[in-house]
């Protein structure tokens, strides 16, 4: 070996020893700025079932004689895309008001559930509204498995996530760039209705948590104060792939949490959601068991956003309503936007499974469409038990209210999926979509097309409201 050669050699490792070196110090210093949070300070008095981000407080239009509420499922960036879709159908659809004035079923829109990848379309459009609508694409055909990728393949991250970095904080940081740009809860309060429910897993109870003040009451936090990127990084946290979002329970600090009292004269309906509000307080505020939370993706509890939805439907109470609204609501209207393709493929076909990563697809996505099925028809029967609670309300109030029965009142449950595309090519190609955060800018835009115009076209949405 020439000696110019021994020189380029030690002048190379040298060049890569520097490299390492900086790298192993850029991982002992570096950390995601959300990790950077403001420090808790105790509650002044007990914060359960009144203020904050909860859905008695955000009520929209008292004038109007329908009330929405909305599921967005996971499933990626596909089911981001389909939501994003329905939101844009939901804003051509119009509905009657009482007032006479113009109006959209988006505008009737309360509540907004979401999971996963359906908590990227739920979240922008909570923050953003209107602007949502031309600024949300761009993150759809962004290639956000090559942030994936540069968190597991640059070493100064090696170094971060050995000394307990999480990978899910970085994802929220990159989420924060792309969508939200340093936007907390607050900032979606202030928009007024609806409420989005960012739900994520916590793994110590197996149980749904809801990014609400709900939720947050039982951790005794302030819920104002949280970044966006971090709640939606812990709904799509898929695990293995991503650690959890840890929360720290505040609960020791606090005073108990409350539960309504019964009434005198309560229902066996009153009863029975009481009884439902001691279990999901019990679960999470226990101090002894439960110091804190570990969030990973609310797929895992709940692919369909819904029973998290039922959460709310089922702790709040109609009393809290103000007056005209229970005199203008009419209707009830859960739609359930399911953009997860299909997770199977026929392997009756074949003499043996291909391999682990398919069975492992196949057997969770046997239990999501199991569990999906349950929690569709538990949906149904709320919302019939829902519009019998909502006939009391209205009936004690007065037998004619706006020139309506007091009793002239109706809900309807939707359940919209990609099997909904008229378009069997379409459909086909669509629901063998892989699931992941990157996906053709060919087929982003077929899922944002078909969610807007399966909304639109739906029988039971237009005979729904053509009842008015």
């Amino acid at each position: 070996m020439s000696r110019r050669v021994r020189v380029w050699a030690a002048r190379g490792l040298a060049a890569i020893a520097a490299v390492a070196l900086a790298s192993v110090l850029a991982g002992f210093f570096w950390q995601p700025a959300l990790l950077r949070e403001p420090a808790w300070t105790p509650a002044s008095g007990p914060m359960e079932f009144g203020g904050g981000y909860r859905l008695a407080d955000f009520l929209g239009d008292p004038h109007a004689q329908i009330m929405t509420a909305l599921a967005f499922s996971g499933g990626g960036k596909g089911a981001a895309a389909f939501a994003h879709g329905v939101l844009r159908g939901l804003r051509d659809i119009p509905v009657p008001s009482v007032t006479g004035m113009p109006m959209t079923l988006l505008s009737q829109v309360e509540y907004i559930s979401a999971v996963s990848g359906g908590s990227f379309a739920a979240a922008h459009y909570g923050l953003f509204r209107e602007a949502s609508f031309e600024t949300f694409p761009a993150f759809l055909h962004a290639d956000v498995d090559a942030e994936i990728r540069r968190l597991y393949l640059l070493p100064w991250h090696w170094v971060w996530l050995l000394r307990g970095g999480a990978s899910d904080d970085y994802m929220a940081t990159v989420y924060d760039r792309l969508l939200f740009h340093g936007a907390t809860y607050a900032d979606i309060a202030r928009q007024g209705a609806p409420v989005v429910s960012v739900n994520a897993t916590d793994l110590g109870t197996g149980a749904s948590f809801p990014f609400t003040q709900e939720g947050f009451d039982l951790i005794c936090d302030d819920l104002a104060r949280f970044p966006v990127a971090r709640a939606v990084a812990a709904s799509n946290g898929l695990p293995v792939l991503f650690s959890p979002i840890n929360l720290k329970s505040h609960r020791p600090d606090c005073p108990p949490v409350t539960v309504p009292a019964p009434p005198d004269d309560g229902s066996p309906d009153v009863e029975r959601r009481l009884r439902y509000i001691r279990a999901w307080v019990a679960r999470f505020s226990d101090t002894d068991q439960v110091r804190y939370l570990h969030l990973v993706d609310g797929g895992v509890a709940d692919n369909l956003a819904l029973r998290a939805l039922l959460t709310i439907v089922l702790t709040s109470d109609l009393h809290s309503i103000p007056r005209e609204k229970i005199i203008s609501t009419r209707r009830l209207l859960l739609i359930s936007v399911d953009g997860e393709a299909a997770t199977g493929r026929d392997l009756s076909r074949e003499a043996r499974i291909p391999g682990l990563s398919v069975l492992a697809a196949t057997v969770s996505g046997i239990v999501i469409d199991r569990y999906n099925f349950d929690t569709i028809v538990l949906a149904e029967a709320e919302m019939r038990r829902l519009v019998d609670r909502l006939k009391a309300a209205r009936c004690r109030i007065g037998p004619v209210l706006a020139g309506h029965p007091c009793d002239d009142v109706d809900g309807l449950m939707v359940h919209l999926d990609l099997r909904d595309i008229p378009d069997a090519r379409v459909r086909q190609h669509l629901l063998a979509t892989p699931l992941g955060l990157t996906l053709p800018d060919a087929d982003i835009d077929l899922l944002v097309t078909w969610g807007e115009r399966v909304v639109q076209a739906h029988p039971a949405i237009r005979r729904f409201l053509a009842g008015l």
